[in-house]
């Protein structure tokens, strides 16, 4: 008998090891793509989430916790987890739904198609539990379809959101977010390979450190899977004697208040995101230091034009939008100068910076701190105001 066959409830899956999983998830490619080439149907979408199909059915109690599949057609693994193994007449009459379907079980709660969809029946299931005194968890997955953007979620009042960077990051992450219980959660995850874990060097508030130059002169934000671009962004800063101080901020909502003290003790700071520019984390970042009081602080923000890209594959289309390590070390040099000439006497169109003058600027709450930031923080294209 294979893992697949022994599989009957999620409640099978506690006692396999993590090696047995990892087999469990090739068996259930395996199937479906056998199943699924002579039947038709959705495959691409669910080889895309059998892992996480596996992960949530061994974190959380379903039916009990609520798991919402949206879009729906991604309920394949969840069909093979819970009992439903007969794919002969996937979509067809008699057969197995392609969609979630209560007719087929318990652990079936929407029947839908659409994406997002179930973002209101969360929020229902949600706010019923918290009325009753329930303890039980309502997760909603949004997939095939997502709210792919950052700037969108950025929107929700409370809405806590985490980027992890890489496969330990979300493990960890996704136990803080099942610890947050007075507020909605998203873990946001691209359409990426896993790559090497990143270790921090150290925590501040609730960001990591994840490299610092021998001088302060640029904080660069990497947000979730941008990590590994900004760290080589900054070695090549750091071989034109530029200081760089690279951070994951890990939870982008709200911003960390730490990052406001951070930031003071840079020249400027630069906030990378694989995500749209127009209301993205750079621009929450900017908002966050100008409620602080640092409105003089210099802040680029280095993401995708919010427009329809052309199509091309997810390290291509970064590259043609400077979000590649020598495109994001450009930008920064290129801000870098003009924050340099700014901060000349007189402005631009002063004399040359004298070697060794300090001039400060004071964030409120953190005493004087760093390089004066003279001016404000420049508009126009990759930047936020």
């Amino acid at each position: 008998m294979s893992l697949l066959e022994s599989i009957e409830g999620p409640r099978d899956l506690d006692a396999l090891s993590p090696q047995q999983l990892e087999e469990l998830a090739g068996e259930i490619r395996q199937f479906l793509v056998h199943a699924v080439s002579r039947t038709g149907g959705h495959l691409g979408p669910n080889l895309g989430v059998v892992e996480l199909t596996i992960a949530l059915h061994r974190v959380f109690d379903s039916p009990v916790d609520r798991i919402l599949w949206d879009t729906g057609h991604q309920s394949y693994v969840l069909k093979l987890l819970t009992g439903r193994q007969d794919f002969s007449r996937l979509r067809a009459r008699g057969g197995l739904s392609g969609y979630p379907s209560r007719a087929e079980s318990a652990h079936d709660v929407i029947e839908n198609s659409h994406a997002s969809t179930v973002l209101g029946w969360a929020d229902g299931l949600a706010k019923a539990n918290e009325v009753l005194g329930r303890g039980d968890h309502v997760v909603a997955v949004i997939g095939d379809g997502a709210l792919w953007d950052l700037s969108l979620l950025q929107c929700v009042p409370g809405l806590r959101i985490a980027a992890p960077r890489d496969a330990e990051r979300l493990r960890a992450e996704l136990r803080e977010a099942l610890d947050v219980d007075d507020a909605p959660t998203v873990l946001r995850l691209p359409k990426a390979e896993v790559g090497e874990p990143i270790e921090a060097v150290r925590r501040v508030g609730g960001m990591d450190v994840l490299a610092e130059g021998e001088r302060e002169d640029v904080l660069l934000v990497g947000v979730g899977a941008m990590a590994p671009a900004c760290l080589e962004a900054a070695a090549l800063l750091a071989g034109r004697g530029i200081g760089v101080t690279v951070v994951d901020p890990r939870w982008v909502k709200p911003v960390d208040p730490e990052l406001v003290p951070l930031a003071g003790r840079h020249r400027m700071v630069t906030v990378v995101e694989d995500n749209g520019r127009t209301g993205g984390v750079g621009a929450a970042v900017a908002q966050a230091l100008r409620d602080a009081g640092a409105d003089g602080l210099a802040v680029c923000s280095l993401g995708l034009p919010q427009r329809f890209l052309e199509h091309g594959k997810r390290a291509e289309l970064l590259t043609a939008h400077g979000l590649s390590p020598t495109g994001i070390a450009a930008r920064v040099e290129e801000e870098l100068s003009r924050v340099r000439l700014r901060e000349r006497p007189g402005g631009e169109d002063g004399p040359p910076e004298r070697t060794g003058e300090a001039h400060r600027v004071r964030v409120p709450g953190s005493g004087p701190v760093g390089p004066a930031r003279a001016g404000v923080a420049r508009g126009g294209e990759g930047s936020v105001a």
